[in-house]
């Protein structure tokens, strides 16, 4: 007699032109955003620093300083994750996540196998799918 429990099932991608493609683009929508978001505090800060009331204007200014340090570093993080990109050679297989899914176990079982399994995908498209067979 056995149980079923949930597992965590990693999702791998294995690299081609097409992932790299969309990566990079997905990343470049991510700048352009973060982009924005520095311009829009940008704007913000500017108008803060008109501000007749001297205490607010400095704690505003403080938030929008951390706001956009924030920021500023999420985009260093883009940009060193489309370097990434551009280093990955094809057919490389990379994490892309993880789901939950059930298995079924028994006594005498491995728990290994329980607990280890992956899907990899190449442009969508499942190619393989790895359990723990010891």
């Amino acid at each position: 007699m056995g149980i079923t429990i949930q597992r965590r099932i990693a999702v791998k991608t294995r690299v081609t032109e097409t992932w790299k493609r969309r990566a990079a683009s997905e990343l470049q929508e991510n700048l352009k955003s973060i982009d924005e978001d520095l311009a829009r505090l940008d704007a913000e800060a500017r108008r803060v620093k008109d501000m007749k009331d001297s205490k607010k204007a400095e704690l505003m200014g403080r938030g929008l300083s951390m706001e956009r340090q924030k920021r500023v570093e999420q985009k260093e993080a883009v940009l060193q994750r489309l370097r990434d990109i551009v280093k990955i050679e094809i057919g490389t297989e990379v994490l892309e996540g993880a789901v939950e899914g059930p298995v079924e176990i028994s006594e005498g079982d491995d728990w290994s196998r329980a607990v280890s399994a992956e899907v990899v995908l190449q442009d969508g498209i499942v190619v393989s799918i790895r359990e723990d067979k010891r």
